[in-house]
């Protein structure tokens, strides 16, 4: 019976039955101030900073949150979100997060809703040792004949690596653009299997 009252209202007339509600159990409902500094600082700041700005617990933030959320609020523009999808292959999470003022998790989490990732392999990544241009020569050295232990010996790397460098069990792709264009022909295709 409740259920079918409450759709026959407006979202604005249960918003005013929810404030005075609240306001007869003796809660405080968001007024606007409080709802746009939720919104403006949300993936700045964290939540529980917010909450104690605003003087509430931490869980009724979450809550509004999440309500806002469920009614299409947009915590991102449409230029941050063009921001992330153009400088995911060149920036890491952390710096589009210091460009955009927001959190690394907040970054990541849009990125992820956006489609978009942050993976970087090659030169690309910053956790390459070795520039592409010498595993190119390595590959090479080993076509000409060279055994894993002579080629390690000149770049000083283990002769492990080399073999996996040349058998391609390592570094499979030269550029970033190149791996995110096979990673969605292989999500492609497992689609198309579906």
């Amino acid at each position: 019976m409740f259920q079918d009252y409450s759709k026959k209202l407006t979202h604005e007339e249960r918003v005013q039955l929810g404030i005075k509600g609240c306001l007869k159990s003796g809660h405080r409902p968001y007024d606007e101030s409080e709802l746009q500094y939720l919104i403006d600082n949300y993936g700045v700041i964290s939540l529980k900073q917010i909450a104690i700005d605003l003087g509430r617990t931490y869980y009724s933030v979450v809550d509004k949150r999440q309500k806002l959320i469920e009614h299409n609020v947009s915590f991102y523009t449409k230029d941050e979100d063009n921001f992330i999808r153009n400088n995911a292959n060149k920036l890491t999470s952390y710096a589009v997060a210091k460009k955009l003022n927001r959190t690394r998790a907040s970054v990541a989490q849009r990125a992820a809703r956006l489609g978009v990732l942050f993976i970087k392999v090659s030169d690309a990544s910053p956790k390459t040792i070795y520039p592409q241009e010498d595993i190119d020569l390595i590959r090479e050295l080993r076509d000409a004949g060279l055994s894993y232990y002579s080629i390690g010996q000149k770049f000083e790397i283990h002769k492990e690596y080399v073999r996996q460098l040349c058998n391609f069990e390592r570094r499979l792709y030269d550029d970033t653009e190149l791996y995110h264009q096979m990673l969605k022909r292989q999500q492609s295709a497992i689609d198309g299997l579906n």
